[in-house]
Parts: C-alpha cells; structure tokens; sequence
C-alpha cells in the first residue's frame, strides 16, 4: 500500500514539475497569444478525426472479443473500449485500459485480459517501428554513430519481428496460446496489424493539423517530427496520462522543425485533450454505473 502512495505520488510530482517548467519557461502570455493567431480550421479538422480515431479502436476491439465470442455484441465493446479509457486516464501509457477486460461478461477475465494487452501490443510496436523511422530520419537531430547504428538495430528486429508474424506462422501460434484462441491465424495477425497502422495514422494527422493549427510549418518534416514525439512519450511512462513527457518532447523536436514552443506546447496539450481526456469523460459514466457480475 505505501508502495502504491509513493507511485502515485511520484509520478504526480513528475507530471506537476514538469508542465510548470515547460509554462514558465514559454510563459502563460506567449501559450495564449498562440491561440490568438491560430487558425481554428484545422483544429475543427482534428477534432472531426475523433470520430474514425475512436471508431478504429472500436472496430479492432471488437474483432477482438468476437474471435474469443462471436456473440460479443457491438454494444458490450462499446462500453467496454469506453470504460477502458476512464481507467486509463491517469495511468502511465494508459495501461489502465486494459481494465476494459473486466466489463466484458460473455469471456473470462483471463482471456479478456490477454486480448486487451494484445490491441494495445501491436499498436506499441507501431509506434516503436514509425518512431524509430522517425528519429533515423530527423536529420536535425546529428544523431552519433553509436545510438544510430542502435536505433537501426531496434528497428530491424522490430520490422522484422511483424514480418515474421505475417509469412510464419510461430507469432500466430503464440498469439492463439496467449489468448487462449487457439485458431488465432496469420490472417488475424494481419487484421490487427492493419487496425494498428491506420490508428496510428489518423492520430499522427491529428497531432500534424493542430500543429498547423497554430503555426504555419512544413508538411513534411512535421509528421517526422511527430513520430520522434510519439516515441520519446510512449518509452518514458512516468507521468500521468503521459501529460508533460508528450509537451516537453514535443517542445523538443518540433523546434528542430522550426515550430515555435508555444505552439508546438499548445498542439501536444489539445492532442491529450481531444485523445484521452474527452472520451474518458466520455467513459466515466458507464464505468460508474457498470458492474461486472462475479
């Protein structure tokens, strides 16, 4: 229990400490002079992605639960997947979704569990692959020749590690023995990655427009830069809902790009907001009023 505390309060001291050297050091004016001079078109573009961005989620988790259930309904993976994110609002990497095994009566916990620590498996490996990409290709960053020549190496058995879940049939069958679905093929391993590769895509277009959003930038480097973001949040878990790790990285690596902190700051504070604070206030009602039977 006191273990427990002193986590929490970590990593509240964490989240706390470093949003208010990232404010003070841009200063509160500049972040809302930043909004003045924003163009609120493609922030109203990146707002309308919420919807494929959730329906994405929605469509994986449920062909989930339906390889495990067929008789899964749309509606108890709905609620689930929204539960998921109330739980996982304060968590580091909102692991806490994994909680949405708990809400889903027609598969034991056990199983339930194992298939919501795959969704959110593949969609790591994603980022870890498109990061790496990434950060090889920010050519402003004059990587060493010691981390690159690592960052490669990472990347090749990352790569290769989907690639050999698509043409052999070992991953497969370890997935089957994981999730206790033990006809799980390639051909679902090819789904999964597939639902993976377009969440990713349609949040990195959301992090890109609200970037323009606030600051007019290079297409092109931006989702490069993006990528780098998503990496640096995703390996470093230490704060809640990964709030300050995802703005002083983004901070970072945009201003190799040439995007101004405050907007870069600004961008990275509407992506949490639009991603995970909102449909997690979306999903406290029904996790406060769902109980899971015994």
């Amino acid at each position: 229990m006191l273990k427990s505390r002193l986590i929490f309060f970590g990593k509240l001291a964490v989240t706390a400490a470093v949003l208010f050297l990232l404010v003070h050091t841009i200063r509160p004016s500049t972040l809302v002079a930043a909004f003045d001079s924003a163009n609120l078109a493609y922030l109203l573009m990146a707002a309308t992605l919420l919807a494929p961005n959730l329906l994405v989620q929605l469509a994986k988790w449920r062909f989930l639960l339906k390889l495990a259930n067929r008789s899964v309904s749309l509606g108890t993976a709905y609620r689930s997947l929204m539960v998921g994110f109330a739980l996982g609002f304060v968590t580091p990497g909102r692991l806490g979704e994994v909680g949405r095994a708990l809400y889903v009566k027609e598969i034991s916990q056990t199983k339930t569990f194992a298939l919501a620590v795959m969704d959110k498996l593949t969609n790591l490996i994603i980022t870890l692959v498109v990061g790496l990409t990434g950060l090889l290709a920010f050519e402003a960053l004059n990587l060493n020749p010691t981390l690159r020549a690592s960052l490669i190496m990472a990347l090749t058995l990352l790569a290769g590690f989907i690639l050999w879940s698509l043409l052999g049939r070992n991953v497969a069958r370890a997935s089957g023995r994981f999730t206790r679905i033990y006809d799980f093929s390639r051909k679902h391993l090819s789904i999964l990655w597939g639902f993976s590769i377009l969440f990713y895509t349609v949040y990195l277009t959301q992090f890109t427009l609200l970037l323009l959003n606030f600051q007019t930038a290079s297409f092109a480097d931006l989702p490069v830069a993006a990528s780098s973001v998503f990496l640096v949040k995703t390996v470093l878990p230490i704060s809640f809902g990964d709030l300050g790790i995802r703005e002083g990285a983004s901070v970072f690596f945009m201003q190799k790009v040439g995007v101004a902190p405050a907007a870069a700051f600004n961008a990275a504070l509407l992506l949490y907001l639009l991603n995970v604070a909102f449909p997690s206030l979306l999903g406290l009602p029904i996790l406060l009023r769902t109980r899971r039977s015994p």
